[in-house]
C-alpha cells in the first residue's frame, strides 16, 4: 500500500504528486508488487495533470532506495525539515 496526495507544485507552476508510505508485507517484495504499485501511482499521477513525482524516504534505508533507484527514482538536493515532536 501507499498514499499519493497531490500537490500544487510553485516549482514545477503545477500539479505534483507525493508519495508517501510505500509497504510491502516482506512475503510480497521482490515478486515486483511494488514496482505495479508505483506504476499505478505513476498512471494515476498522469490522469490528474501531475508533472512531476516525488517521494521521501528514510537515509538509512537502503533497501527503499535501492528499489526506488532500480524503477528509476534519483535523489535530489532538497533535505526535508521538521518541527516537533521525534
Amino acid at each position: 500500500m501507499c498514499t499519493a496526495q497531490l500537490l500544487i507544485s510553485t516549482a514545477e507552476g503545477g500539479l505534483s504528486t507525493l508519495v508517501e508510505d510505500v509497504v510491502i508485507l516482506p512475503a510480497w517484495q521482490a515478486h515486483g508488487t511494488g514496482k505495479r504499485l508505483m506504476e499505478a501511482v505513476a498512471e494515476w499521477s498522469a490522469f490528474q495533470g501531475a508533472t512531476r513525482i516525488q517521494l521521501l524516504a528514510d537515509r538509512n534505508n537502503t533497501r527503499a532506495l535501492g528499489f526506488y533507484n532500480r524503477i528509476g527514482y534519483r535523489p535530489t538536493e532538497l533535505i526535508c525539515l521538521r518541527k516537533g515532536a521525534g
